[in-house]
């Protein structure tokens, strides 16, 4: 769930990020995109170490990091109601961003432009582009010289492609013929809305859930991550308070035991991402000191309800936007790898 923005050694590139997401990407393991690197290898026992990626897309591109909804990474709001957004408002928020961002750094005017983004950001950046477009023809300045965008498994249809799922386990051999034939009979292909009604259909989705109980949903070759041994659970729970401790040094962290589960490669990114020269790199406004980085801020995703806090999902199909940026000859490359159960 993330879309950045690109621009080559003459393009813009703008990276926006989810709710799981930082401004300055860490490699995790295997991303090209960012100009460091947290090296760790899946062994018994190993210690982190931060070298240059010689593969970076930096070296071809200027890229920004976008912290996106407010109250992701770093970015913050002056007032609570600026916090409760949703999928148009924070397309809207990007876009005047984008041209605020121009205004400051003029000689980036030039330069081509490229968005881009992954999972949930498949609902949010093709709405960018289109607002990109919409104000280029009205004659709103500074102009983009908006080139394409780039999509990786992208959320497109919400209904569409999250009933897809039981497909796609039938057809990487995570559900049996059986199972998958008896929930597609009894759900009628609809494996989102069921009516509460309908006990076989809610049956079959039970097996379903303990077929795939112990599968890494992002990387189903990979095992699911065992939450209550992991270190990142550990300080979820724990409220992170080890890793607020302003003299804990990433450097100086014991050696830490890595199970084969990814999110265990997290923990570095938390210490990285508090230490006091890289906040003063990234310009973090000194009146935000007490804020701590997080990489997932839950309160804007499981909160509607109970907090003024809240983002909104209020757009469910991009399609028409795709087809719109068809029409104008935008240059889209959408790609979706073929382990990824969140979006198939």
């Amino acid at each position: 769930m993330s879309a950045f923005f690109a621009i080559e050694s003459t393009d813009i590139c703008v990276y926006q990020s989810n709710l799981c997401k930082f401004r300055i990407q860490m490699e995790i393991p295997n991303s090209k995109l960012p100009q460091f690197r947290i090296e760790m290898e899946m062994v018994a026992y190993t210690v982190v170490e931060l070298e240059k990626n010689p593969y970076s897309w930096t070296k071809v591109a200027n890229i920004i990091f976008l912290d996106q909804p407010v109250g992701t990474g770093f970015s913050y709001a002056k007032t609570p109601d600026a916090y409760i957004t949703n999928d148009t408002l924070s397309s809207m928020h990007a876009y005047h961003f984008l041209r605020k961002w121009l205004v400051d750094h003029p000689k980036f005017l030039n330069n081509p432009f490229y968005l881009g983004g992954e999972s949930y950001m498949g609902i949010v950046a093709p709405m960018i582009v289109n607002e990109i477009y919409k104000g280029n023809e009205v004659g709103e300045g500074p102009q983009i010289k908006i080139k394409g965008y780039m999509l990786g498994n992208p959320l497109t249809d919400t209904s569409g492609d999250y009933n897809s799922r039981i497909p796609f386990l039938h057809r990487t051999g995570l559900l049996s013929n059986e199972i998958y034939k008896s929930t597609k009979e009894n759900c009628h292909g609809n494996y989102l809305d069921v009516d509460p009604n309908n006990h076989r259909c809610i049956n079959d989705l039970k097996v379903v859930d303990k077929c795939i109980g112990r599968i890494n949903k992002p990387q189903i070759l990979e095992p699911a991550c065992d939450t209550s041994n992991t270190i990142k659970s550990y300080h979820f729970r724990r409220g992170l308070v080890s890793l607020h401790n302003a003299s804990m040094d990433i450097w100086s962290l014991p050696q830490v035991r890595i199970q084969g589960c990814r999110d265990d490669h997290y923990i570095y990114s938390y210490v990285w991402a508090n230490r006091r020269d890289v906040r003063e790199a990234l310009h973090i406004d000194e009146e935000f000191d007490e804020i701590k980085w997080v990489r997932c801020n839950e309160s804007l995703f499981f909160n509607f309800f109970t907090k003024p806090i809240s983002n909104t999902h209020n757009v469910l199909n991009t399609v028409a936007y795709h087809e719109n940026l068809a029409n104008k000859n935008c240059r889209a490359l959408v790609f979706s790898g073929d382990h990824d159960m969140v979006v198939p």
